[in-house]
């Protein structure tokens, strides 16, 4: 087992429960698997370092956070164990407090802004991405330039970002899908454009730098290439004789289409 995903709506609002089973993401029929106690009270921070203390588990990963429990305990923990992969998915959805109150969000945006600017104190190298909402209830043109703001000021590595759809039986299916579509259409194209430009400028600031990559496997449109993920989960691809599938390697990042890399074995 080399690498585990913790998967959950909230993943970080986790509390701990009875002895469970780690196990590893694979399309292989056969899955490793190991038995980890947990306390009732283990909180998700406690739930990393007791992972991180697995003899041969070389990388860890969750996803998504919610921003209530993006806590300086978890920070501290992913910065103090290298084993924790670089990447924190923890979704804005919108940068105006009135949206977010609208969405029932216990948070304002320069709540959530300081919790990003913390975590990246304790790791410098860590990649943020998000998810937006555009065109939720109520949205004004004054909600929508908060938005663009919060992605500008935050510069994220990337982000998800949607038109609203109400979904019935949500607490939102309560309130007036009143943006039409055509606007949610304009504002949706609008951020995906600024961050789409933010995540090219950071990926093209990794070209000619040296990075840890987990292969997974052959290229399928090209089998003499393989492809790998770095720690901040982004993609590469690269040859190499050996087949180095499921194995950790150093790779020089040294083309960029578009936000898949081409590297080079160091």
């Amino acid at each position: 087992m080399k690498w585990i995903t913790l998967l959950g709506q909230n993943v970080n609002s986790y509390r701990g429960g009875a002895t469970r089973n780690a196990q590893r993401a694979t399309n292989e029929p056969s899955v490793d698997r190991c038995e980890l106690s947990v306390e009732p009270e283990t909180s998700f921070p406690q739930l990393l370092e007791l992972l991180c203390n697995i003899d041969g588990l070389e990388r860890i990963s969750f996803t998504t956070s919610h921003p209530q429990d993006a806590t300086e305990e978890l920070f501290q923990v992913i910065a103090r164990n290298p084993k924790i992969g670089r990447r924190f998915h923890l979704p804005l959805q919108s940068g105006s407090d009135r949206v977010l109150k609208r969405m029932k969000r216990h948070h304002t945006y320069a709540e959530y802004k300081a919790k990003i600017d913390r975590l990246r104190e304790f790791v410098p190298e860590i990649s943020i991405t998000t998810d937006i909402i555009v065109g939720f209830s109520g949205e004004t043109e004054e909600d929508h330039d908060s938005t663009r703001r919060a992605l500008e000021e935050i510069r994220f590595d990337s982000a998800f970002i949607y038109k609203y759809s109400m979904r019935p039986g949500t607490p939102a299916a309560k309130l007036p899908d009143d943006v039409p579509f055509e606007l949610k259409a304009s504002r949706n194209q609008e951020l995906i454009m600024i961050q789409r430009k933010i995540t090219e400028e950071k990926s093209r600031s990794l070209l000619g730098k040296t990075f840890t990559v987990f292969v997974e496997g052959r290229n399928k449109d090209n089998p003499k290439e393989q492809v790998g993920r770095m720690d901040q989960d982004r993609r590469v691809i690269f040859e190499a004789d050996q087949d180095l599938k499921g194995k950790f390697t150093r790779l020089r990042f040294i083309e960029l289409h578009h936000e898949t890399f081409r590297g080079e074995l160091v």
